[in-house]
């Protein structure tokens, strides 16, 4: 599993969709390709445009339909925010 903590990241707001394109190509689908689960974790992150949603999950969602989001709350010790963890086995999960 790799996680992945978006505030040290990026900041406490995710505002550039060049970078999460970046971010998305070279760490986000390599591990899925790899067969990890990626867990992106919020901690510290107060607001994303829609232009990094887009950049990063939209196209995540769009290149790879076999990606399944798992929301976990409290994960990691994160008592008030939210973790996404990414697998590509999950969407399957659910059928």
């Amino acid at each position: 599993m790799k996680t992945i903590p978006l505030q040290q990241r990026f900041g406490s707001f995710l505002a550039d969709g060049g970078k999460a394109v970046v971010f998305l190509a070279e760490e986000i689908e390599p591990a899925l390709q790899a067969g990890e689960t990626v867990v992106l974790e919020f901690e510290g992150v107060e607001n994303m445009t829609d232009s990094f949603a887009n950049a990063c999950f939209a196209n995540l969602f769009e290149r790879h339909p076999e990606v399944g989001i798992e929301t976990v709350a409290r994960a990691a010790g994160n008592k008030d925010g939210v973790v996404f963890g990414l697998d590509a086995g999950f969407a399957e999960d659910l059928v």
